[in-house]
C-alpha cells in the first residue's frame, strides 16, 4: 500500500467518525430540546392560545355575516348586523 492510499483510507474512516460524532451530537440536542417543550406544543396544539382564538372567532364571524348577508337577498356582500 502506498502513501496516497493509506492517506485516502484514513481520511474516509476519520470522515466517517466525524459523520457519526455529528449526528450523534444531533440527536443528543434534539432529544434534550424537545424533552423540554411538549408542555408548550400541548398548549398551542390544544387551543389554548387567547390571541388566536379571538382571530379565529372574528373571521367566523364575518364569514357568517357575509353568509346572512347573501341568503337575505342582498346584492352586496356587505355586512349585516
Amino acid at each position: 500500500m502506498t502513501f496516497a492510499e493509506a492517506l485516502v483510507k484514513t481520511h474516509r474512516w476519520l470522515t466517517l467518525a466525524a459523520a457519526l460524532l455529528i449526528t450523534l451530537s444531533e440527536v443528543v440536542i434534539f432529544a434534550s430540546q424537545s424533552a423540554r417543550v411538549p408542555g408548550s406544543q400541548a398548549t398551542k396544539a390544544a387551543g389554548s392560545d387567547p390571541g388566536r382564538g379571538r382571530e379565529s372567532h372574528r373571521a367566523h364571524a364575518e364569514a357568517a355575516s357575509i353568509y346572512r348577508a347573501v341568503a337575505s337577498g342582498t346584492r352586496s356582500a356587505h355586512r349585516v348586523r
